[in-house]
């Protein structure tokens, strides 16, 4: 008896498909004493081919004689693919005919390469060496990511305008995608005191981190601290290498907490085996902002880490040149009570008026402005230094102006103004006409903080309230000499 006959119509012999395709198929099938088969004579099947296996794509399946299905965009990401359609047909007597149609991909040629040559970058989620070219099948999406910094290299920008971790649709043509990178920044870490104690008291190791990143077991992190009872402060300032949302995480065993721009992100001060804790803040690219995390051990493994992550960096130990330890060689000048307790390394200006303050500088205040200054005590305040503050424009001196004597020449400035216990401010404070804090405080971020190179031309670097702003207030100022 003549066998059943099965033809395949669609896709045409030579189509190509794309990641996204929509495959229709369709055929016939006819037998010499039955004529045309009906639909429930017709099985179809779809394997998807990749190297020298298969994979099922689309199982058997009757009673039709056309049917569609859709590529992925995702999944298997090498060129050595195709799909293989089948159609088989079965007349009344039980005899079957099979063919098959092949649809293969459209590919084009991929390049990464990176700005200074010879980088490193992810493809698909794994190391590659630039640079390099390969084959990709059309519409099928693609993982980049370039390292937020390497070979004393930071990330700056893809050619296609991508954050340094995205994905890309294979496009119809083919291209190279270029990572370019940047001289790293001149971070080198944060200054660290340990202490051996677990409340910040006793014997003191200084030094600077590169970063936070520590695993230190049942061990010591310095000589002449002990391993199970020890405490650390990190304090500095951060750089931003882009703008945006960060999340910064910490992983501690035992107490951890963590303030970025005064803003506190992290409170987790209880002995705890190790534990991820995060919080986020909105930074600018290229611009400062203090940073302070402090951290206790009380016995067992001992672990202090700290990351971050953004848009455009994967979730990683915060690195050394985004860290500045806090400058040895800057005046830093505290505005307080007179009576209220003096941060570490500062020194303090109580509202007098301006002249020798007994200390090695001259500072001072346009009138005295004593009565202004504050002492909130406040479990806000990451530390004193942001606890206390004088205000500058009160009624009994609403122009206070600030002035201390330095040598003509370049300074870096930096202010931080705010107020633990009030957010009804505008603060917008000048040095030596240049605006240097420019924001309004809120209920979750009370500090607003800024940072300006300026030049003294008459002997005295003089703070002042720039226009438009309103209740002004000081917390401290740091001066470093260019």
């Amino acid at each position: 008896m003549p066998a059943a006959g099965a033809a395949i119509a669609a896709p045409a012999a030579g189509t190509l498909y794309s990641g996204g395709s929509v495959i229709n198929f369709s055929g016939s099938g006819s037998d010499p004493e039955d004529g045309a088969l009906p639909a429930s004579s017709f099985t179809w099947r779809v394997d998807f081919h990749h190297d020298s296996h298969t994979h099922p794509f689309m199982a058997a399946t009757g009673g039709m004689t056309s049917g569609s299905f859709t590529v992925p965009t995702t999944g298997e990401t090498s060129a050595n693919v195709w799909y293989r359609i089948y159609l088989t047909v079965r007349d009344s007597a039980g005899a079957t005919h099979t063919v098959q149609r092949d649809v293969l991909p459209r590919k084009v040629t991929l390049a990464l390469a990176t700005n200074p040559a010879g980088l490193q970058l992810k493809l698909d989620g794994q190391p590659i060496a630039t640079p390099v070219s390969f084959e990709a099948v059309v519409g099928i999406v693609r993982a980049l990511e370039a390292p937020a910094s390497q070979s004393s290299y930071d990330f700056a920008s893809w050619s296609d305008g991508g954050a340094a971790a995205h994905t890309i649709s294979t496009p119809a043509t083919s291209t190279t995608y270029t990572a370019t990178y940047r001289p790293a920044s001149g971070g080198t870490g944060l200054s660290a005191t340990y202490f051996d104690n677990i409340d910040f008291t006793g014997a003191t190791v200084a030094r600077v981190d590169p970063g936070i990143d520590f695993t230190w077991g049942s061990g010591s992190p310095a000589a002449g601290i002990a391993g199970d009872t020890f405490s650390a402060r990190w304090i500095g300032q951060i750089e931003a290498p882009y703008s945006g949302t960060f999340t910064f995480y910490t992983v501690s065993d035992d107490g951890v907490r963590l303030w970025v721009n005064g803003v506190r992100l992290v409170n987790h001060w209880s002995n705890h085996a190790a534990y991820e804790d995060r919080g986020t803040v909105t930074l600018t690219a290229g611009q400062r902002y203090s940073i302070q995390m402090d951290y206790y051990e009380n016995g067992g493994s001992a672990v202090a880490r700290l990351l971050w992550s953004h848009a455009s960096i994967a979730k990683s130990a915060v690195p050394a040149s985004r860290l500045y330890p806090a400058a040895s060689s800057a005046i830093r000048i505290n505005f307080q009570l007179a009576s209220a307790p003096v941060p570490d390394g500062y020194l303090p200006d109580g509202g007098l008026v301006f002249g020798p303050r007994g200390n090695g500088q001259t500072y001072g205040w346009n009138t005295d402005n004593t009565a202004q200054a504050k002492d909130r005590n406040s479990s806000l305040s990451p530390n004193q230094a942001y606890d206390t503050l004088t205000h500058m424009q009160r009624p009994a001196n609403p122009n206070a102006i600030w002035e201390i004597a330095l040598p003509n020449g370049s300074y870096d400035v930096r202010i931080v103004s705010g107020d633990p216990s009030y957010y009804d401010s505008v603060y917008r404070v000048a040095a030596e006409g240049v605006v240097v804090v420019n924001g309004t405080p809120t209920s979750a971020v009370r500090w607003v903080e800024g940072s300006a190179t300026v030049t003294v031309a008459d002997g005295r670097l003089t703070l002042t309230s720039a226009a438009g702003s309103s209740n002004n207030k000081l917390c401290f100022i740091e001066i470093t000499p260019r």
